[in-house]
C-alpha cells in the first residue's frame, strides 16, 4: 500500500505556494475528520490506476479549527484538490502546478519543467487536471455522474491537444477516480 502524505502540501509544491498547500491540506483532513476518519484511513483508487493508498497527515486540529469549516461544499472542493494534487504528483509524475482560469474548464496546469527564469513559471505545460469533491456518493450525485460532468467541462481546453485528466475525491468513503479523458 502506498502513502499519501498530506503534510507535504503545507511545505508547497511547485506553483502551489506553502500557504495554499496548507489551506488545501487542512480542508482535506477536516473532509476526513468529518466523515469519521483519521490519519492512516485508506483510499481506493480507481480509473487509470487501481490502487489503495493511506492517507495520512500529522497535524492535531483543534475543535475552533474544525468547527471554523462549515460549508461541505468548500472543504469538500478544495480537499479534492489537494488530494488529486498528490496523486497527479505520485502517479502522474507532474511536479509543477498552475491553476487554472474561468473558461479554460479546467483546475490546474500540469507540467515537469520550470523556467526558473520567468518566476518558476512552466518551461512547458504538459497536461490538464479538473477536480470534484463529494462529501458523499448518491443516486443523484455519484463519483461516475460527477466525471462525465467534468468530461463535459475540460472539452473547453481541448484545443491545447494536452492531455486531460479528471479526478474526483469521494470522502465518506474515501475513495477517487483519477481517469485520462
Amino acid at each position: 500500500m502506498r502513502k499519501l502524505n498530506l503534510d507535504i502540501l503545507q511545505e508547497g509544491l511547485l506553483g502551489i505556494t506553502p500557504v495554499m498547500g496548507a489551506f488545501y491540506m487542512e480542508a482535506a483532513i477536516i473532509g476526513l475528520i468529518k466523515s469519521g476518519f483519521d490519519s492512516g484511513v485508506t483510499l481506493n483508487l480507481s480509473g487509470a490506476f487501481d490502487e489503495v493508498f493511506q492517507i495520512t497527515w500529522s497535524a492535531k486540529l483543534t475543535p475552533a479549527q474544525i468547527n471554523s469549516w462549515k460549508e461541505e461544499q468548500h472543504y469538500h472542493s478544495a480537499g479534492a484538490v489537494g488530494i488529486a494534487l498528490l496523486l497527479a504528483q505520485t502517479l502522474l509524475e507532474y511536479t509543477v502546478f498552475e491553476e487554472g482560469t474561468i473558461g479554460t474548464g479546467i483546475d490546474y496546469w500540469l507540467g515537469k519543467d520550470i523556467n526558473v527564469e520567468s518566476n518558476n513559471s512552466f518551461s512547458k505545460k504538459l497536461a490538464r487536471l479538473e477536480i470534484s469533491g463529494i462529501g458523499k456518493a448518491s443516486k443523484r450525485n455519484s463519483i461516475n455522474m460527477r466525471v462525465n460532468k467534468k468530461k463535459k467541462q475540460i472539452t473547453a481546453s481541448d484545443s491545447t491537444k494536452l492531455d486531460g485528466w479528471i479526478c474526483i475525491v469521494e470522502f465518506s468513503k474515501p475513495t477517487s477516480k483519477l481517469i485520462k479523458k
